[in-house]
Formats: C-alpha cells, structure tokens, sequence
C-alpha cells in the first residue's frame, strides 16, 4: 500500500530472476525509524554503518557526557579484551560490535542534544 503498487508488482521485486528492481524513491518510502534496513544496507554499501539518532532524553548534557564516556570505555575494554586472543571467536567479535554500538548511541544521543543546523 504505501509504495503504491498492487501485490504481483511487490512480489516481483523479490525475485531475484525477474527484472524488476526497487527505485529508490520506493526504498526510501519502506524506510522509517522502526525499519532502518535500506539506511543500513546504503550505509553498509557505502563502508559506513547506520546508527539512528535515539529520542531526546530530556537528560542534560553533563549525564549524556557521562554516558558517553562510560560507554567508550565499555567498548574499548571489550575490543582489548578480544583483541588479545590468537583468533577471534564469532560470540566475541559479536560482543565487542555490541559494545561498539552502544557506544556509538551514547555519541549520538549527546549529539541530539544539541540539535540540526546553527540556531
């Protein structure tokens, strides 16, 4: 419905031996905060990674701070840690991108704070 087309249409896009393909005004309509796939995979295609911005918290910038820094440490004691091994396990590299992401979040919820553009 939101993209518009009747059910054969949207079927034949996930054919991979039909010829139709997804536009990208059409992608962007499926993308929202609750389905960020599309932003993930052109972030992915582009050597980035989609992180959203999370909601305001209404905390202020010093806990965000705090936040952020408790975050950063969490992540680089669990890259280290998973670092000092010979090989890395699949269930480590796992965590450590866990902790990474968070991390990551924490950044972009101090970076919500302080809103878009110059006011």
């Amino acid at each position: 419905v939101r993209l518009g087309i009747g059910k054969s249409m949207a079927y034949a896009y996930t054919d991979p031996e039909a010829s139709e393909e997804l536009s990208v005004a059409r992608a962007a309509a499926l993308t929202t905060p609750a389905a960020p796939a599309m932003a993930e995979y052109f972030a992915s295609r582009a050597g980035g990674v989609f992180v959203a911005l999370p909601g305001a918290t209404g905390d202020c910038p010093m806990v965000l701070t705090a936040d952020v820094v408790r975050e950063h440490g969490e992540a680089v004691a669990v890259a280290l840690e998973t670092l000092t091994g010979k090989a890395i396990a699949p269930a480590a590299r796992t965590k450590a991108r866990k902790e990474i992401d968070e991390a990551i979040c924490a950044l972009a919820a101090l970076r919500g704070h302080f809103g878009e553009g110059d006011q």
